[in-house]
């Protein structure tokens, strides 16, 4: 069977996913889909995670304003 260009995609794709942290953020900021990478990192879950705004993982310091 010849390995086909969306079998290579598939692949890379699985590959970033399992070694990075990865998170797909909507327009208005709010979380589409998060890796276990990203909860680990961030010790959220993805429950928690799902259409929560970005601005939950600012530090508490971060002006926001500029």
């Amino acid at each position: 069977m010849p390995y086909s260009d969306s079998h290579a995609i598939e692949n890379i794709i699985n590959a970033v996913d399992h070694h990075l942290a990865v998170a797909f953020i909507d327009t208005g900021g709010r979380f589409e889909y998060v890796n276990e990478n990203f909860c680990t990192m961030t010790q959220y879950s993805e429950q928690e995670l799902i259409n929560c705004h970005f601005s939950k993982m600012l530090h508490p310091s971060y002006d926001t304003a500029q």
